[in-house]
């Protein structure tokens, strides 16, 4: 079973936080990070992801280690109840296709009957208004159906907490995390989830491992020689618990190659007689003999420990849980969340081991928070992952988050201009019930406007009836920012529907807003992505945008009071001064023909463009638009055929 869904309202400092975890071609769960500043809501999001399976755990077992069982593991409070909204609510989804979990939670300070007139969708939770939600205002339900109880029972749920000695502000104090594991019985979990101290379970479980595989799983076979005699030889260890230890020396090798190339592998051992404690061992590459590196398991780094004890526990607990020793690390499911991830470890640690290690499990379901940068970039190099801002819920890239890091300042700022589109978008929204257009550039818009306006007066897609977003030069939008808006507004219900519009000049991007065949793609709520079609004038060409919808003689016109115009990157040449360090920016006599297919619209610093003469020649985009195309003497010879590939994709969507 995997989180399929995690909706959050009004909690702590989250506004709202929709969640829909990925899953890639394969099936295998696409990471998930949270990131944000202290007080944000990441710890407050895992523990209402542990809540609701500890609730589903109560109603399946009939004793539980973390909590007794009239008990929560999170206290609700009407105090978490965001400043200046009536109630909170909480949604989990797990599932699988033999049985769901829908866990619900809703806190209000609100009288019954105003509640009800703001509570929405809410209100059509099964038994919400009963007795105890209408006298206390406290309403948390964990409702199972399918084969519930037999999926999780080989469910491995782990989670790692950010404390250590100390209960975090959200967990009952009756509830107990102590990891030392107690006979089994009937009718309780085979593992407490909650995972703490567990560097000593490590060392425990490794030793038992290596015991085991000595005494049960070595193999002695008759080897016959020349001379006719018979001796016995040693011929390997087959069996579950030699499966256990390549897979952990599996994690030792990863961990040490990511910090040394040279290795060739890395593997534990015991001690000579009279010190019989776990070691690790290292071969070089360059070396014919192993090498001892830490006599003890206690003697490695604590980061190294801390990242061999976090993946020794996810093999553990399935093991423990579904019964089976698995022969590979991507056999091993389950769902695992870890707290502040990179605690204790050095910043190369984590972006080079950390990120490796997580990908050595690709079935398991990782949601994870973090405030490293470098982990985050680690992340993004080694494979897929979904990174999301609290509190605002937006996802980000590991280089937003990177320029954020860089200085304080750059953060708070982002995530202010983000809050100010979205408010912008918001307001847009409840103007008009028309699609909505909304572009990555801040002349794009002007220009798609523009087109179909004079394609209208030809008689054409007078019946395609939208708006557009029109935000000022002050805006500065791009790629990865509006795929993000993208992606946050298709969390949440529309009233209308929104087509974003994106160049095709980046292929994270193409492959990211379009789907199959098409150049656009649905998200859900009524969201559409469009990336451009590529006109026929333009095929071959990697870094289409709007402008090269023209046709190159249109864009090249020159404002007839300045002779100025718009230049590509392949008719300029970029000098840099030796001495000074500063560059010049010199029209070519001809264009270079062999970037023609990946030529752009130069456009910083179009002001600084000069010819051989030194006269400044250079028109930026947002001049070209006010000087040439929306001066009608100017622009009406434009050729304007290759906006009807766009017009007739938006078409197609207002039709479905």
């Amino acid at each position: 079973m995997y989180i399929k869904k995690i909706a959050i309202k009004n909690l702590g400092p989250i506004s709202e936080l929709n969640i829909t975890p990925r899953f890639n071609d394969q099936g295998d769960s696409i990471p998930i990070i949270l990131v944000g500043q202290n007080g944000a809501g990441k710890s407050l999001t895992l523990a209402t992801i542990l809540d609701a399976m500890t609730e589903s755990r109560k109603k399946h077992f009939r004793e539980l280690e973390e909590v007794g069982e009239t008990e929560y593991i999170r206290v609700s409070s009407k105090k978490y109840i965001r400043k200046n909204s009536g109630f909170s609510y909480v949604y989990a989804e797990i599932s699988n296709s033999l049985a769901e979990l829908k866990f619900h939670e809703v806190v209000s300070r609100l009288p019954n009957e105003d509640f009800k007139q703001i509570a929405g969708q809410i209100n059509d939770i099964p038994n919400l208004y009963n007795e105890e939600f209408s006298r206390s205002g406290f309403y948390k339900n964990a409702v199972t159906s399918g084969a519930y109880q037999e999926e999780l029972s080989k469910l491995s749920f782990l989670y790692f907490p950010y404390f250590r000695y100390e209960a975090a502000y959200w967990m009952n104090k009756k509830a107990n995390i102590n990891l030392l594991k107690e006979d089994n019985f009937y009718g309780q979990p085979k593992i407490n989830t909650i995972r703490t101290n567990i560097i000593n379970e490590t060392q425990r479980w490794i030793l038992n491992i290596i015991l085991d595989r000595e005494v049960h799983e070595k193999s002695i076979g008759d080897l016959q020689l020349s001379n006719g005699l018979t001796v016995r030889q040693f011929q390997g260890y087959h069996g579950p618990n030699t499966q256990l230890l390549n897979m952990i020396n599996e994690i030792l090798t990863a961990m040490f190659k990511a910090k040394d190339k040279n290795i060739e592998y890395a593997r534990v051992g015991i001690g000579r007689k009279g010190n019989r404690e776990i070691t690790v061992i290292l071969k070089n590459k360059n070396s014919n003999d192993e090498e001892i590196v830490a006599p003890e398991l206690s003697q490695l780094s604590s980061g190294e420990l801390m990242t061999l004890g976090l993946a020794t526990e996810i093999i553990r607990a399935y093991e423990l849980v579904s019964g089976n020793t698995p022969e590979k690390l991507n056999e091993i499911t389950g769902i695992v969340l870890i707290d502040e991830v990179d605690l204790h470890l050095h910043v190369n640690f984590q972006k080079a081991v950390l990120p490796l290690i997580i990908r050595e499990f690709p079935k398991v379901q990782f949601i994870i928070t973090t405030h490293s940068p470098l982990f985050l970039l680690g992340m993004d190099e080694s494979g897929d992952v979904d990174i999301f801002n609290l509190p605002l819920g937006n996802k980000i890239s590991a280089e937003d988050f990177t320029e954020f890091k860089q200085s304080h300042e750059i953060f708070l700022n982002n995530n202010k201009k983000f809050q100010e589109r979205y408010n912008e978008l918001k307001c847009e929204l409840e103007k008009d019930s028309r699609p909505l257009i909304i572009t990555e550039g801040k002349t794009d818009w002007q220009h798609i406007k523009l087109a179909l306006e004079t394609l209208r007066a030809l008689g054409e897609f007078k019946d395609l009836h939208i708006e557009f977003l029109e935000f000022d030069s002050n805006v500065d939008m791009g790629d990865i920012k509006l795929s993000q808006m993208c992606e946050y507004m298709a969390d949440l219900p529309q009233q209308r529907k929104l087509i974003f519009i994106f160049d095709r000049d980046n292929p994270k991007i193409i492959k990211k807003m379009t789907q199959d065949e098409k150049c656009y793609k649905f998200w859900g709520n009524k969201v559409y992505s469009v990336c451009l079609p590529t006109p026929p004038h333009r095929v071959g060409y990697s870094n289409l945008s709007i402008e090269l919808y023209y046709k190159d003689v249109d864009l090249r016109t020159e404002e007839p009071e300045s002779r100025k115009r718009l230049w590509f990157t392949n008719e300029i040449e970029i000098i840099t001064l030796p001495t000074n360090g500063e560059k010049t920016y010199r029209t070519l006599k001809e264009p270079n023909q062999n970037h023609e297919c990946d030529k752009k619209v130069f456009d910083q610093p179009a002001d600084k463009i000069t010819n051989s003469n030194g006269q400044y020649v250079g028109l930026s985009k947002s001049a070209f638009v006010e000087k040439i195309v929306k001066r009608e003497e100017i622009s009406e010879s434009f050729e304007r055929s290759a906006f009807r590939l766009l017009f007739h994709v938006i078409a197609e969507i207002c039709e479905i």
